[in-house]
């Protein structure tokens, strides 16, 4: 994990500690969002998880699962 995710992940337990949901978003990469459509509407703007907002957690597993599996957020 590069030194900017780890900070991410570092960013979202304290959130958790302070009672905030987190949910990550998708990021621009080479001037494209990582959703992998070419006309997206809001690129680096959108969830990253499957039911979009209602993906939001506490979970400190399922974050830890999030930042530490390789994918670059926002």
């Amino acid at each position: 994990m590069d030194n900017r995710m780890e900070r991410m992940l570092e960013c979202a337990m304290y959130y958790i500690l302070m009672g905030w949901k987190v949910l990550p978003l998708h990021t621009i990469v080479d001037g494209r969002c990582t959703c992998g459509k070419a006309d997206c509407a809001s690129p680096g703007k959108h969830p990253a998880t499957a039911s979009g907002v209602k993906d939001a957690t506490t979970d400190e597993a399922a974050v830890r699962r999030w930042f530490e599996g390789g994918a670059s957020y926002n």
